[in-house]
């Protein structure tokens, strides 16, 4: 039996001696603590994703775990494209596929590249590098503001949001309750910019 909890420090810490063992010896695994289960086998994921209407739950849900107070409604309005089946899923994507497509990306090169020297000339100084938080971090925010039509000086910003957001914290299961804020501060920027967008 494979001792499998997505969230659990040693998960965190290393997953992958866990997923070897799931492919090998529990391939469809059942997690009663999340009431759903998991697929370890790329031939297993791909189908159900070609099934939808077998498979209807990307699950475990957001709010299957323990939130802060007051902040369960900011979060049970309005589904995440990531937690969409189709129709919807479908719908929301055919109007994003545009935006990536070879001839969309190719024409974001010269940009792209300016974004990687902007990130390169910052870290020179310190003679170190993160790779993704100095510049993996930065190229794919600033990218998507550029997809988006957001303000590409709004970079920073963002960048700090979504460092927060994918932050975790020791001993506490799923999101903890920085990211979940920091989840909620990405939404009013994105409600703010939509927003903006419909009053010009």
């Amino acid at each position: 039996m494979v001792d499998y909890d997505p969230f659990s420090e040693a998960i965190l810490d290393d997953p992958f001696p866990v997923y070897r063992a799931l492919r090998e010896r529990s391939p469809v695994h059942y997690l009663p603590k999340y009431d759903c289960w998991a697929l370890s086998r790329f031939e297993d994921i791909w189908a159900a994703g070609q099934d939808p209407m077998s498979f209807r739950s990307p699950g475990p849900n957001l709010l299957s775990f323990e939130l802060p107070e007051g902040m369960l409604p900011e979060f049970s309005d309005r589904a995440s494209i990531f937690a969409m089946n189709p129709p919807d899923h479908t719908e929301l994507r055919r109007h994003l596929t545009r935006h990536f497509t070879p001839g969309a990306v190719r024409g974001l090169e010269a940009s792209a590249r300016e974004v990687v020297r902007n990130a390169l000339e910052r870290v020179l100084p310190t003679g170190r590098c993160d790779v993704i938080g100095d510049l993996a971090g930065q190229l794919s925010v600033r990218i998507a503001c550029m997809l988006v039509g957001l303000p590409v000086a709004d970079g920073d910003r963002l960048v700090e949001i979504v460092r927060r957001f994918f932050a975790r914290e020791p001993g506490v299961q799923g999101m903890p309750p920085s990211a979940m804020h920091a989840a909620l501060e990405l939404r009013e920027y994105l409600l703010d910019a939509i927003n903006d967008r419909r009053r010009s």
